[in-house]
């Protein structure tokens, strides 16, 4: 595998992993051994799996301005999405709709995955990264790696409803449950 990976996703029946860097990298867990090197159109970030398992979407930051679609069943790139500067991203209670941090633009958009129709950006505030949503799905948690807070994000509006101070750069955020 390569040095400088940046994303992962696993299947939720834990067979697959895929391994973002500079191409897509499908693992066999089981066999412990690459499946596929997927080469991929844009240099991509982040890595979410549909709720179905289908599709893997993946956020070309780098001078792609778009999400990049990958057919899991074929292991193929099936397709784009156009959306602004994306950094990360989360399925909502819908399996259908995606939420989209724009990294560069400090914006969230959301993506109706059914039509492709991408929301107008909704202005969050500077460096929007990693996304986390309540188990009701009401609320999304937003890291602002470049800052120190986390934005706390209505999923159905995308307005900002309050930030919460952190020490600097937080890059990373996940939500769980108490026993």
């Amino acid at each position: 595998l390569p040095s400088g990976v940046l994303g992962l996703a696993v299947a939720a029946d834990g067979t697959r992993a895929y391994i973002v860097s500079k191409s897509l990298w499908v693992i066999d867990v089981d066999a412990n051994e690459v499946e596929k090197e997927i080469h991929l159109p844009e240099h991509c970030y982040d890595a979410v799996l549909s709720p179905d398992g289908k599709h893997l979407y993946l956020t070309a930051t780098f001078g792609g301005a778009k999400l990049v679609v990958v057919d899991t069943a074929t292991n193929t790139v099936s397709g784009s999405i156009d959306v602004l500067m994306p950094a990360c991203m989360a399925f909502t209670r819908d399996p259908d709709r995606l939420l989209v941090s724009n990294v560069y633009d400090g914006s969230m958009q959301s993506v109706d995955l059914r039509t492709q129709a991408v929301s107008e950006p909704v202005p969050i505030c500077e460096l929007p990264s990693y996304i986390a949503l309540t188990l009701d799905g009401a609320r999304a948690f937003v890291c602002h790696p470049g800052n120190d807070y986390v934005s706390v994000i209505d999923t159905t509006t995308l307005e900002a409803l309050d930030r919460i101070q952190v020490d600097l750069g937080p890059c990373a955020l996940a939500i769980g449950v108490r026993p």
